[in-house]
């Protein structure tokens, strides 16, 4: 009998948004190959709320000690995680006989625990150092912001992206690669040109739920508004969509503005010529911070228009939820939002992302499209979506660990 390849899968992060819904997808279809490989999870703790049925599966969920103190910190006490992360990064190098619990040394913790396997898919392999292990390692590669300056406070500071540069070259150099666009592969061999190893491009699928029910009475769900799921960081282009939706509101004085992600819930206000004033009252503009799964299902379906106004991004996920919930898009003419329409045949409206008129243009043709076409386009782009199932996605990951 042959024996089981076996294969760890590997998340540090613990991300919020669309790294937590990307595990998920893959700890739920990777899950139907259990009779073929022995796989555990090493993470903070089990995913919630995993959506396909996994109750004969045979994966294990493995917490990692290294990080439990500098994530929840000791006995309840407020920010004590982060004194604690603080002090374990300044006497890293003096702490390596201690536990790993104590010191966070996870490296330490990767090279006790990884060693027994054939095979480790690293998740998110950003801001860890590298294992020495003799295991095959596949990394995915989700993108290189931090090669880029795009605008307002930068999403690392130098000491983080030394940090990455440094950190991440041995990661390629050492590693098989999935990337999820032919943007993304060639923006590798750009920084890397003299990559060797084995890189696949395995796209995207799209997280969302076609049946969603309603979530929450928000005060905006009165009136049609624009939905943009996004985060506040730099490379999102947030004020441009600000500056676009006052132009909006010169033909549309009934629509709303909602943006959802991390650190958007300061977004609430009004919209006044190129920028945003905050308060609670008579608001045009609202910002709900971090949504839950569900939440973000039924606001997409809802939506006059999906919004994806970003510079710089391996895909456009937002765009990818909407063209299988239901709902309009509108996204940047950027070359991997353009490599959707290209690959998957979905319908959106492209919008030069620096030129707040050309946004508003694009949206105002979603707006004020006939109910015939813009159900045919709804339909059409979900349609087109089935060529990235994921069950399909799945059996391409099975295809390259499977690769010598």
């Amino acid at each position: 009998m042959k024996k089981k390849l076996k294969i760890a899968l590997f998340d540090q992060k613990n991300n919020a948004g669309g790294g937590e819904r990307f595990k998920k997808k893959i700890l739920e279809y990777i899950a139907d190959y259990t009779n073929e490989y022995e796989i555990d999870y090493y993470g903070f703790s089990k995913p919630k709320k995993l959506n396909k049925s996994n109750k004969n599966t045979k994966i294990k969920y493995l917490s990692l000690h290294s990080l439990k103190l500098r994530s929840k910190g000791l006995f309840n006490i407020r920010k004590s995680n982060k004194l604690i992360s603080t002090l374990q990064d300044r006497f890293k190098n003096y702490s390596t006989y201690l536990p790993s619990y104590i010191s966070g040394d996870l490296k330490k913790e990767m090279e006790e625990k990884l060693n027994k396997y054939d095979l480790v898919l690293f998740l998110w392999p950003y801001f860890i150092d590298f294992p020495k292990i003799k295991a095959r390692k596949i990394i995915i590669l989700h993108d290189f912001n931090f090669k880029y300056y795009f605008s307002g406070q930068s999403t690392f500071n130098k000491n983080r992206i030394e940090n990455l540069n440094k950190s991440l070259k041995i990661w390629i150099d050492n590693s098989d690669i999935i990337v999820t666009s032919n943007f993304m592969k060639k923006e590798l061999f750009k920084f890397y040109p003299k990559f060797k190893n084995k890189v696949k491009v395995i796209r995207m699928g799209s997280f969302g739920e076609v049946n969603v029910k309603k979530f929450k009475n928000y005060s905006f769900l009165k009136r049609p508004y624009i939905l943009c799921p996004s985060s506040t960081l730099g490379h999102k282009n947030i004020s441009s969509l600000v500056r676009a939706f006052d132009i909006i509101r010169k033909k549309n004085t009934n629509i709303n503005l909602v943006f959802t992600g991390p650190g958007t819930e300061v977004l609430n206000g009004v919209n006044l010529n190129n920028y945003l004033e905050i308060r609670n009252n008579n608001n045009s503009i609202y910002g709900l911070g971090y949504v839950e799964d569900n939440e973000i299902n039924f606001l997409i379906k809802r939506a006059q228009v999906v919004i994806n106004c970003s510079l710089y991004e391996p895909g456009n996920g937002s765009g990818l939820d909407a063209w299988k919930i239901g709902a309009p898009v509108a996204m940047s003419n950027i070359p991997s939002f353009k490599e959707h329409i290209k690959y998957l045949g979905v319908k959106a409206e492209l919008f030069n992302p620096t030129n707040p008129r050309s946004i508003a243009k694009k949206i105002n043709n979603i707006l004020f499209m006939s109910k015939n076409k813009r159900k045919k386009n709804i339909n059409h782009s979900k349609s087109m979506m089935k060529k990235i199932d994921w069950n399909l996605i799945i059996k391409e990951y099975i295809k390259f660990i499977n690769s010598k």
